[in-house]
């Protein structure tokens, strides 16, 4: 019984160090490396919104003004979520 059970657990962990072995491996955890790499870079290239040339008054709705500040807090809060949903989905901001 002994012998039986020692030859089954012998056989288990070949098995096992068989499937995790190979010469694929390797080549594998490079290319998943490389993936990953790129994953960091991206995640730490967050764009920045480009709020060059917006005007003090950026518009009027009736009657009231929206300035540039009230714009700028609005827009780069829209523009970090969509950076983010972008680099969740791997697609490029627009």
């Amino acid at each position: 019984m002994r012998k039986l059970l020692m030859s089954l657990m012998a056989l288990g962990i070949a098995v096992v160090l068989a499937a995790c072995g190979g010469d694929d491996e390797s080549s594998d955890k490079d290319k998943d490396d490389s993936k990953n790499g790129q994953a960091s870079e991206q995640q730490q290239k967050m764009p920045e919104p480009d709020l060059e040339g917006v005007p003090d008054v950026v518009a009027k709705v009736n009657g009231e003004e929206i300035t540039k500040d009230e714009f700028k807090s609005t827009y780069q809060s829209q523009f970090q979520r969509m950076a983010m949903q972008a680099q969740m989905t791997g697609q490029e901001l627009d």
